[in-house]
C-alpha cells in the first residue's frame, strides 16, 4: 500500500534526475561563424563569433610557439573550421595541436 502512493513521487524523481543528471546539449544550436583577418607581417588571422558576436580571434597559429600568423589564406580557413567543428561539439577548450596542424597541412 505504502508503495502504490510513493511510486509516482520515485517516478517523478527519476525523471527528474534524468533531466538534471543528462549532458548539456552541445553547442551546434548555437550558430558558430568564422571570418578571416589580416594579421601582422603580411600573414592571416581567424576570428570565430557565436551567434554574430566575437568569441575566440586568432591572430597567430595555434599550437604553435611564436606570433606568426598563418601564411596562407587556405591553412587560417582550415584551422579555423577546426576550431568550430571542435566548439559545436562542445569541446572546451577547443585547442589546435601540433599532430592536427600538420594533419591539415598547415605550412611550418
Amino acid at each position: 500500500m505504502l508503495l502504490r502512493h510513493l511510486f509516482p513521487l520515485l517516478t517523478a524523481g527519476a525523471v527528474a534526475w534524468a533531466i538534471y543528471a543528462s549532458p548539456a546539449p552541445p553547442a551546434a544550436s548555437a550558430a558558430f561563424s568564422y571570418r578571416l583577418l589580416p594579421a601582422a607581417g603580411a600573414t592571416i588571422g581567424y576570428e570565430i563569433s557565436q551567434q554574430n558576436r566575437p568569441l575566440i580571434r586568432q591572430l597567430t597559429v595555434p599550437g604553435r610557439g611564436g606570433t606568426q600568423g598563418f601564411r596562407s589564406a587556405a591553412d587560417a580557413d582550415a584551422v579555423a573550421r577546426l576550431v568550430v567543428t571542435k566548439l559545436a561539439r562542445g569541446l572546451m577548450p577547443p585547442a589546435v595541436t601540433a599532430h592536427e596542424l600538420d594533419s591539415l597541412g598547415v605550412a611550418p
